[in-house]
């Protein structure tokens, strides 16, 4: 599978949303962004993600949370972001996009 049909895929199982993949934001790789996942009281898996952020196109769907990816969907405006609780290391994917140029790599 390519990156964009993973792309693809991934929109519509979390959103609810068809997609067109139009171009890369960036790779991101933050060495401090770290997820751990527990298993009642024990440590499941550890991971520090590396992730591939792509620009696309709303083409189709519904906006519907899948309760095993999301919890909730919304549309944010850019200058509301401040006021949610977001990881830096997820910031940084979302100023990237937001601020266009070339691809980020780090």
């Amino acid at each position: 599978m390519t990156v964009a049909a993973a792309g693809v895929r991934e929109c519509k199982e979390e959103t609810g949303l068809d997609i067109e993949i139009v171009g890369l934001v960036g790779v991101f790789s933050t060495p401090d962004h770290v997820i751990v996942y527990m298993k009642g009281s024990e440590v499941d898996e550890v991971r520090q993600p590396i992730n591939v952020c792509l620009w696309a196109h709303v083409v189709g769907g519904e906006i519907r949370p899948e309760p095993a990816e999301a919890q909730e969907v919304r549309w944010v405006a850019a200058e509301k972001l401040a006021g949610y609780g977001i990881h830096p290391a997820i910031r940084l994917r979302i100023d990237c996009g937001l601020a266009g140029g070339s691809p980020h790599i780090g």
